[in-house]
């Protein structure tokens, strides 16, 4: 079932959500744990399915919000892949609108080698340089 904009506006004046309401917005991630362990490349790719499919059911900026809105209700029962597959279909959405950009990604690198391995390389490794340009590649 796809909400309209009123119902999702209507949850964050207080009506309690349960599973039943926004199973739709939160299947992608059910079975998550509520931290994200951004040495998980996989895990990665699930963030981007959810903010596709949310992208699909709410195609707005407004319906988005009303979406990040009501899942805020319940920030701390819910795993931050859904928080961040919300704030990733909401910046998609928003340049969707926007007149083109040329965008210039600035990283701090100082003792952040580790943090630049994949995991198989290093336990403390994320990937981040590639990651964040695959992100850009979606979100572009």
């Amino acid at each position: 079932r796809v909400f309209t904009l009123p119902e999702l506006q209507s949850w964050k004046s207080g009506v309690v959500l349960n599973a039943a309401n926004y199973s739709n917005v939160t299947d992608p991630v059910s079975g998550e744990p509520l931290a994200l362990d951004l040495t998980d490349a996989a895990a990665l790719d699930r963030v981007y399915a959810a903010a596709d499919r949310l992208l699909q059911t709410y195609p707005t900026v407004d319906a988005l919000q009303a979406v990040e809105a009501a899942l805020l209700e319940r920030q701390r029962e819910l795993p931050t892949m859904i928080h961040l597959a919300v704030k990733l279909a909401k910046s998609k959405a928003l340049m969707a609108v926007c007149p083109p950009v040329f965008v210039t990604m600035i990283t701090a690198m100082y003792n952040e080698k580790n943090r630049m391995c994949s995991k198989d390389e290093h336990p403390n490794g994320e990937n981040f340089l590639v990651n964040k340009s695959r992100e850009m590649e979606w979100l572009f």
